[in-house]
């Protein structure tokens, strides 16, 4: 495995505790604020605020004596895993894949959804979760979809269910035709 590069993990938690230090210092700055001028509060304050504003200066040096990147193997992700080149390509070419079978279905749906410019993703995304019955006969799988939210997405979803079913699909590696529809979508 070849070693390489990483952001440094014992920073980033630095960078964490300091931003938390940095803000507990601007409550207080707030506080002192709206304190009276002889008020005991505001020595109080001032006491803290003093102790708050040297723990973000020792944070912050601490933080800075820290390299930003170290060796991946000298961190405690040490056994983390990098995927190799083959499996990082067959991997982009699977999402490339979804991205496009999902484009393809926003494109779909463009005449049967208004909005489609704004909200074609989101409603593709909602139509493949959408719960179905699936219906076997001799040669053919019905997909059942139940209504969605709202009765132009069920209306969208069905014109959607048709421009598939105008492409003729089939059941991957059968005979078997698929044919999409939606329960109950006549009475809307």
């Amino acid at each position: 495995m070849v070693d390489r590069e990483i952001p440094n993990p014992a920073r980033k938690l630095r960078n964490q505790e300091l931003q938390a230090a940095r803000q507990e210092l601007k409550k207080l700055q707030s506080a002192y604020g709206r304190s009276r001028n002889d008020a005991p509060e505001r020595r109080q304050l001032t006491a803290e605020l003093e102790k708050q504003e040297q723990r973000v200066q020792a944070l912050t040096q601490q933080r800075d004596a820290l390299p930003t990147r170290v060796q991946l193997a000298a961190s405690s992700r040490a056994d983390e895993v990098r995927l190799s080149v083959e499996r990082k390509l067959f991997t982009d070419v699977v999402k490339m894949a979804a991205y496009r079978a999902d484009c393809t279905l926003v494109e779909l749906a463009d005449e049967h959804l208004a909005r489609n410019a704004d909200e074609g993703h989101a409603f593709v995304r909602a139509a493949l979760r959408q719960p179905a019955d699936l219906r076997v006969t001799a040669n053919r799988v019905d997909v059942l979809f139940e209504p969605m939210s709202a009765p132009r997405f069920t209306r969208a979803l069905t014109g959607l269910c048709a421009a598939v079913n105008a492409t003729n699909p089939t059941f991957p590696e059968t005979r078997y035709r698929l044919h999409f529809s939606v329960k109950n979508a006549d009475q809307l």
